[in-house]
Order: structure tokens, then C-alpha cells, then sequence
């Protein structure tokens, strides 16, 4: 981020938010992403380009965090109410992949 300029960071920061607000919305994509923060989708791509993890990965990594979140600090939940909470609707696929992120 040492390179990064003052604009670029402020992009990043409300992308950030916007991006934390709409996590359980799981038809969250760079174009929503993009006309929602008022930048081109390819903008959107290229301040990701700097960082070590794409757009797509860091949505992801963002909604298994929080899906970690959700089963330690509530046992009364379902695998199925966590994966809709966090953009999944496909309760196995997101099993899948949080198992290979927090378990394996």
C-alpha cells in the first residue's frame, strides 16, 4: 500500500464498507461493488491488482471470516443459517470451502 496514493486508498476504504454492509447479499460482484462505490468495474480490478489477493478472493475471505465468527460466538445457528448470513446460498459449497479454510 506504500505506493498507493491518497485516492486509491480512500477507494479501497469505501469499497471496504460497502463491501462489509452487503456481505449477506450473495449476488455481491465487482459490478455491483463498482456502480455502487461510483467506479468503473476495470478501476475496481486495478486496485486490487496491488494487493496480494483478487477482489473475488478477498470477498471471500471476508465471508468465511465472518462466517467464523458467527459459529464461535453463536451454537444455537445452522450451517445453513451462517452460509445465507454471509452470501452463500449453496450450503454445501460453502461447508466445502470453509472446512478447506478453518479445518484442513
Amino acid at each position: 500500500m506504500s505506493k498507493m496514493s491518497a485516492i486509491q486508498s480512500v477507494h479501497l476504504k469505501r469499497i471496504e464498507h460497502y463491501v462489509n454492509l452487503n456481505l449477506a447479499n450473495p449476488d455481491l460482484s465487482p459490478n455491483t461493488v463498482a456502480a455502487a462505490c461510483h467506479i468503473s468495474v476495470r478501476y475496481l480490478h486495478k486496485l486490487f491488482a496491488s494487493l496480494p489477493y483478487s477482489f473475488s478472493e478477498w470477498v471471500k475471505m471476508l465471508r468465511l471470516k465472518q462466517a467464523n465468527h458467527i459459529l464461535k460466538s453463536k451454537s444455537y445457528v445452522t450451517i445453513e443459517e451462517v452460509a445465507h448470513r454471509v452470501g452463500y446460498g449453496d450450503q454445501s459449497y460453502f461447508s466445502r470451502i470453509y472446512k478447506y479454510e478453518y479445518i484442513v
